[in-house]
């Protein structure tokens, strides 16, 4: 028998059961690939695995070592790869990579066009013969984690042991500039027309310049019916949105077929509320759209569902989405036949993302050389409501703090309308309206850190009120004074994609359809002069730019003796109870924990408080008298705090 049965209807044509096949489609050990050169051209008899063969270096010389390697931890070892890893099932044991990055620069930036084989370089990597014989049309399915700067990548097939070679098949071409794949992306490459031999052979080819591209657990099978919802599909505005600024939503995705022609096809999307005290759900929304018959190696794009989840059934919460397709065929590879997403009602905070996962910066070419590393970063909030709110901070996950020492970062909220329609941030489309700035000290420490920007009115240096309908930029503007100090911003990757987002509510608008207009995510710029791009570094690499907007009017004036508030342990080490007996609910109530300078050290928000017990963290305070800040609708209270250590 060729092969073995792992889905219905599905064959695996390899690996076999031989131990071999299977270590090879896993890249499992170092031995596991082999490279050629001009002086070692030929693979050795003995070895069961893949071969590489270096093809372009910027050097020419060093064309030849311009090779796959194996990799034992699945990470890259470029100076922009460092945090970059594949998380393939069989990771544990190895993968295959094409590092550019590293084949340029060993792994720092000081030392590009010094590595092995620079940039611009090109490899590929060629599987050991596979015996397909009376296999037809079969499909090559890997694990991948692939992160473009200006590459192509490509995979090929032979049906004459490497004799000659079907044209290559161009692949990740939706991924761009800057943007990677998910960490544990699974593709599935249409072979057509392929016919099964007893030499067959595949292999992955990478062309260009940076980043790295990393493959495992390859297989080669035969598929009959498979409907697969691609990478592009809508996802939620924002993370995180404040309940008073839900908006209606609507979702769009695209889906291939890579198997035979099928019928009833249908797309369902369900959303549940979480409850998380018994770790249940409930659904609170679905919608279908029926496709019918779907062709062969079809793939119908943007695709919008007809209804739409309407923002007054969302109340605070967590959330989850899911897409599934399904037809009248038994689906060979569920796996792909759903996608989902997760989002939170909270109330008081936006946020684009759900926590930073690598830190970074744009590259040195960004700027001229002996120019300061000016940048601004941030993101996009739609504020639906904002009559009766108040924005308080700009919260940002900062990279290393000690690059800073002596420098100043700006939080920023600038106030939008694309009057050109663009999708670009000009400088006479923009206008700041909040701001404030905090200073680092000469002997700042190092070590990544969150920090909290409250904001002030650009006019009245007070509380920022914003207005309804409008979009506001949250921004973290760095302007150093030397040629040395660096900005780092923490980034989430490849956990939330916004490209069907941004494309559906652009089409929506363009439509006409009421209530819908266009909807951005990161903002990226250089100077405060330049036009900002409404992309960043890409669609789902999203900076930790975070904004809090309390659902009513913070008032300068001090809180009266009705408001009972007192805080103990004082001194304290490492945490407070601040015990509050309020003549009437407060529906949301904050805490700025503030030092001697004006910093804002720390912020909570708390909700439906009145009489009531609460605690703060305070083990990450320095010692020293720090005051707090409680907010509420009716005004504020100051009490001072002494931490001891």
């Amino acid at each position: 028998m060729l092969g073995v049965v792992s889905a219905p209807c599905q064959t695996q044509i390899w690996p076999t059961s031989d131990t071999n096949t299977i270590k090879a489609s896993q890249f499992n050990g170092s031995n596991s690939i082999f490279a050629l050169s001009r002086t070692n051209p030929q693979v050795p008899a003995t070895h069961k695995g893949w071969h590489t063969k270096g093809l372009l270096s910027g050097i020419v010389s060093k064309s030849d070592s311009a090779v796959w390697s194996w990799s034992a931890t699945g990470y890259g070892r470029g100076a922009y790869g460092l945090d970059a890893r594949i998380a393939s099932p069989s990771v544990s044991n190895g993968c295959a990579i094409f590092d550019s990055d590293w084949l340029d620069n060993r792994g720092n930036i000081a030392l590009s066009n010094s590595g092995q084989a620079p940039v611009v370089n090109s490899g590929e990597l060629i599987s050991p013969v596979i015996d397909a014989r009376g296999q037809t049309n079969m499909t090559l399915s890997f694990n991948q984690y692939y992160r473009n700067y200006l590459t192509s990548v490509y995979v090929a097939w032979s049906e004459d042991n490497g004799v000659t070679w079907k044209p290559k098949i161009q692949i990740n071409t939706s991924i761009l500039t800057n943007i990677a794949t998910a960490p544990n992306d699974n593709l599935l490459v249409k072979l057509p027309n392929s016919i099964g031999t007893s030499t067959f052979r595949v292999k992955f080819i990478f062309e260009g310049n940076y980043y790295l591209w990393m493959v495992d657990d390859v297989k080669l099978i035969k598929i009959d019916y498979d409907l697969k919802i691609n990478s592009f599909y809508a996802i939620a505005p924002n993370y995180i949105t404040p309940k008073n600024q839900v908006e209606d939503m609507k979702f769009l995705l695209d889906i291939t077929n890579n198997g035979n022609t099928t019928t009833n096809v249908k797309v369902k999307i369900f959303v549940y509320r979480v409850n998380q005290a018994n770790n249940s759900i409930v659904t609170v929304y679905t919608d279908s759209l029926l496709y019918g018959t779907v062709q062969k190696d079809m793939t119908i794009e943007n695709k919008i569902l007809p209804n739409k989840l309407l923002a007054s059934t969302l109340t605070p919460g967590q959330y989850y989405a899911r897409y599934r397709v399904s037809s009248s065929n038994v689906d060979q590879i569920p796996a792909n036949d759903t996608v989902g997403f997760g989002f939170f009602i909270s109330d008081s905070l936006f946020a684009k993302e759900s926590g930073a996962v690598s830190i970074t910066r744009p590259s040195d070419g960004y700027w001229t050389a002996n120019e300061p590393h000016t940048w601004r970063i941030g993101n996009y909030y739609y504020v639906k409501t904002g009559f009766g709110h108040t924005i308080t901070t700009v919260n940002v996950r900062l990279g290393d703090p000690s690059l800073l020492k002596g420098q100043r970062i700006m939080a920023s909220l600038y106030e939008w309308v694309d009057s050109n329609n663009d999708e670009y941030v000009q400088s006479n489309e923009r206008t700041i309206v909040a701001l404030n700035d905090t200073l680092f000290a000469p002997n700042q420490p190092a070590g990544n850190i969150s920090l909290a920007i409250r904001l002030k009115d650009i006019n009245t240096l007070r509380w920022f009120y914003p207005k309804n309908n409008k979009q506001y930029l949250a921004m973290i503007e760095f302007d150093p004074t030397n040629t040395t100090s660096n900005m780092q911003i923490g980034f989430n990757k490849g956990y939330h994609d916004y490209a069907a987002t941004v494309y559906m509510t652009d089409s929506l608008s363009r439509a006409g359809v009421t209530g819908f207009k266009p909807r951005f995510i990161p903002i990226l710029g250089k100077k405060a002069e330049d036009d900002w791009s409404t992309a960043g570094f890409g669609y789902t690499l999203i900076p930790t730019v975070r904004m809090t907007l309390l659902p009513f009017i913070l008032k300068e004036t001090t809180l009266n003796e009705e408001h009972k508030i007192e805080i103990y342990p004082n001194p304290a080490q490492s945490s407070v109870k601040i015990s509050l007996d309020l003549p009437h609910l407060a529906h949301t109530l904050a805490i700025h924990i503030m030092d001697n300078y004006g910093h804002l050290i720390q912020e909570q928000v708390f909700t439906n408080i009145q009489k009531n017990d609460l605690f703060l963290n305070i083990e990450t305070l320095a010692a020293g008298t720090y005051l707090l800040h409680i907010l509420t609708p009716d005004g504020m209270r100051v009490k001072k705090l002494v931490v001891m250590k």
